[in-house]
């Protein structure tokens, strides 16, 4: 079987590390799997860019950044929204070239390469079933990839506060309008990453009765797995001795990543301790990601740590292991992956009940769950796993649920399922 993987990057950023992964697995696998990427900046020879370098292709991909920097500005959007525009993506004729020949094409994270329309025609062309894997919520809405409280994606969009919009017939409208008559006529599938995300394709007005099914992000288990906290906190230059609480985003300063709840909450966290413990055994915030620290002017009750950004995935391995706990406070996510490879590397997570961690966090076994926005709540879960009386229990456990739900092998054999099935024309 053949399958065509687009994604916009084959190694910047969760979205591409995941699709690079499902990827390789399938090609372990068997499948005649082939990924197309508009950014290339890994070396595995078995993935290509949709456009081959050259002289043109430069800088339409320059003019295309430019375009949507541009378009972005002008409405005073933030990184969270992309609209339909044929102009700053691929080719066309080169998409269909590289799908050519495909049972299945499975479009990933594909901003500036894709759009709603190439898809139809992708799809019209070269007779291959159309799957959209969920790695955000951009592709249920008329412009955005996270809602932030908006319910406009659960009827038309239109009148968007993420823009400043008072027209019913604005962009995200207009853009609205063209993924309904694209993706109407495609028919794709859905693959969500937990249950949280399939939710949300439920309450959607593009979405709401198509078929989706839930298969976890892959997680590279041999790379994301335990190892030894001493040696671990010796190469990150660590305290040897304490607790470190852990939590990292590409982008922690987005409102949705929920900092400011998790620094509430470090505020609540000191007098929930056990003092004697506390003072035996001090607690640090050890963070990592993208841009200026968030947490460095705060007046934290512990002491805080930040590694910068963690570009490679032995790095995060080792920043992972060195904690007690991995935080998650995210408000809206769609993952976060950091929650797969949290628990890949034995490190229970501490989280709100959303995404990924609503589905694998077993509450007081492998980390704690709190309801959304609690604060008092995230505290508390914190002081339990940090507190815990059996933290080897808890670091077994959490290894045990990622191995079994996040291995490339069994995720990739998940999509193999699904693939053989929409091949063979019984979607249902």
């Amino acid at each position: 079987m053949r399958v065509a993987h687009f994604s916009t990057n084959d190694a910047a950023g969760g979205a591409a590390r995941a699709c690079t992964r499902l990827h390789r697995a399938l090609l372990q696998s068997g499948c005649d799997s082939r990924m197309f990427v508009l950014n290339k900046t890994g070396d595995d020879d078995k993935t290509e860019r949709t456009v081959r370098s050259s002289w043109l292709s430069e800088a339409r991909e320059q003019l295309s950044g430019a375009a949507l920097n541009a378009l972005l500005y002008r409405y005073r959007a933030d990184e969270t929204m992309s609209f339909e525009n044929y102009w700053t993506s691929a080719p066309t004729s080169a998409l269909i070239e590289r799908s050519r020949g495909s049972q299945i094409v499975n479009l990933h994270w594909t901003r500036g390469l894709v759009t709603s329309r190439q898809a139809r025609r992708i799809a019209r062309s070269t007779g291959a079933r159309l799957v959209l894997t969920l790695m955000d919520l951009g592709m249920l809405t008329g412009g955005c990839h996270y809602m932030h409280g908006c319910t406009g994606y659960q009827r038309a969009c239109g009148r968007c506060p993420r823009i400043r919009s008072n027209t019913e017939y604005d962009i995200t409208r207009r853009n609205w309008k063209h993924r309904m008559r694209s993706f109407t006529a495609a028919a794709p599938t859905l693959v969500a990453c937990n249950r949280w995300t399939l939710e949300r394709v439920r309450e959607s007005s593009l979405f709401g009765s198509a078929r989706c099914e839930v298969i976890p992000l892959a997680i590279d288990v041999e790379v994301f797995r335990p190892i030894p906290r001493a040696l671990s906190r010796e190469v990150l230059d660590l305290p040897a001795s304490g607790r470190i609480v852990f939590c990292g985003a590409l982008k922690m300063g987005q409102s949705r990543k929920g900092m400011d709840t998790l620094i509430e909450a470090l505020g609540k966290l000191r007098e929930l301790l056990d003092p004697q413990r506390l003072r035996d055994s001090p607690v640090r915030l050890l963070t990592a990601g993208a841009g200026a620290d968030f947490a460095s002017k705060l007046n934290l009750p512990f002491a805080h740590q930040h590694l910068g950004l963690l570009g490679d995935d032995r790095s995060l391995a080792l920043a992972y292991s060195a904690a007690d706990l991995f935080v998650s406070p995210s408000l809206e996510d769609a993952g976060p992956m950091m929650v797969n490879e949290s628990l890949a590397c034995g490190t229970p997570v501490v989280a709100y009940s959303i995404g990924t961690a609503a589905d694998q966090v077993e509450q007081g076994a492998n980390g704690w769950l709190a309801p959304l926005g609690d604060t008092d709540e995230l505290a508390h879960g914190l002081a339990r796993i940090l507190d815990a009386s059996e933290p080897e229990r808890l670091r077994n456990r959490s290894r045990e649920v990622a191995v079994a739900a996040y291995s490339p092998a069994n995720v990739a054999r998940r999509y193999l399922d699904l693939y053989r099935e929409l091949a063979c024309g019984n979607p249902e």
